[in-house]
């Protein structure tokens, strides 16, 4: 997985009266936040990482569950499993920035803000239980990309090695085509198979929890790639 920065590099704050540490000491949060602000220079490094999440997966315990609700959220805790959720925050940069605390903390939680909702939207495309289907569309769209791709550097392949004549460029046509015809056909195939892969794992550690037998759930949750309770970033 991409590996991930973040730096913050000549922040210079400075309140109404000059002095940030006078305006902290002894006031409320409220007063900081009313307080005139000014930012020389203020910048957090874009985060790019992958996320995947894994459950354990406990076996029915009727002893346990005091509700319908429990029971729910038992089911769905156990079939929840995402895989490679591409995380990414773009970088935030203030510069010469004047006004209240509010203003500029309103300013940082919106930027944020919004690229977490893209990242809660992900995560739920994502899921296993659903056969990952932010997944499915990525691989789908990577093999038709590589329909008009591959011919497009067969012929500028041709044209640099001097390849002008029109039967040199059908050749070379056709042989982009043909490739682009089998990256097409891989990534589809692969897609639909890995679909149908997530949507069965995720349907074992379904009957796994309601088997009521710990030594099943158990071997479910210790399967290749599917470890308990793991987070990988």
């Amino acid at each position: 997985a991409p590996q991930s920065t973040s730096d913050t590099t000549a922040l210079h704050f400075a309140t109404e009266d000059g002095q940030l540490e006078e305006a902290l000491q002894g006031e409320g949060h409220d007063s900081w936040l009313a307080r005139k602000m000014y930012v020389h220079e203020a910048r957090m490094s874009a985060l790019m990482l992958n996320v995947s999440y894994s459950p354990s997966v406990l076996a029915l315990d009727f002893s346990s569950l005091r509700s319908l609700q429990d029971f729910m959220a038992n089911v769905a805790a156990a079939a929840t499993k995402v895989e490679d959720v591409p995380v990414v925050l773009n970088e935030l940069e203030l510069l010469h920035t004047f006004g209240s605390g509010s203003t500029i903390y309103q300013r940082i939680r919106s930027h944020y803000q919004q690229q977490l909702l893209v990242v809660v939207s992900r995560s739920l495309g994502s899921l296993n239980m659903l056969g990952n289907p932010l997944g499915l569309v990525t691989s789908l769209y990577s093999g038709v990309t590589h329909i008009f791709k591959e011919p497009a550097k067969e012929l500028e392949s041709g044209r640099l090695a001097g390849r002008l004549s029109v039967v040199q460029v059908g050749q070379d046509l056709a042989r982009g085509l043909e490739r682009g015809a089998r990256s097409w056909l891989r990534h589809t195939v692969l897609a639909w198979c890995n679909t149908i892969s997530k949507v069965s794992s995720s349907g074992a550690r379904f009957v796994a929890y309601l088997s009521m037998d710990e030594a099943f759930a158990s071997e479910i949750s210790k399967a290749p790639h599917d470890r308990d309770d793991t987070l990988h970033i």
